[in-house]
C-alpha cells in the first residue's frame, strides 16, 4: 500500500509486469513496488470486479486513459 500525489493536468505513464516469480509496477519510470507471487494470492477489489481481469479503477478523480497496450512478453 501506498499514497502518491498527482500533479494535475500531468500525464503519468504506469506500467505493470507479471511473470512467473514477481509483479512489479512503475510510475514514470520509477520502481513503486515489487511483489514476489509465490506463497501470495492475488485477486482485484470488489468496485472493480466488473472489469476484471484488469481491474483499472481511480478513486476520486477523473482519468483519461491514452496509449493503453496489453501484450505478453517472451517467456525467458
Amino acid at each position: 500500500t501506498g499514497f502518491y500525489e498527482f500533479e494535475n493536468g500531468k500525464l503519468y505513464q504506469f506500467k505493470i509486469s507479471v511473470d512467473a516469480q514477481l509483479v512489479r509496477g512503475w510510475i514514470d519510470d520509477k520502481e513503486v513496488f515489487s511483489q514476489e507471487r509465490e506463497g501470495r494470492k492475488f485477486s482485484t477489489r470488489i468496485e472493480v470486479f466488473a472489469c476484471q481481469p484488469l481491474g483499472l479503477c481511480a478513486f476520486q478523480s477523473k482519468v483519461e486513459i491514452k496509449n493503453f497496450r496489453w501484450r505478453p512478453l517472451p517467456a525467458q
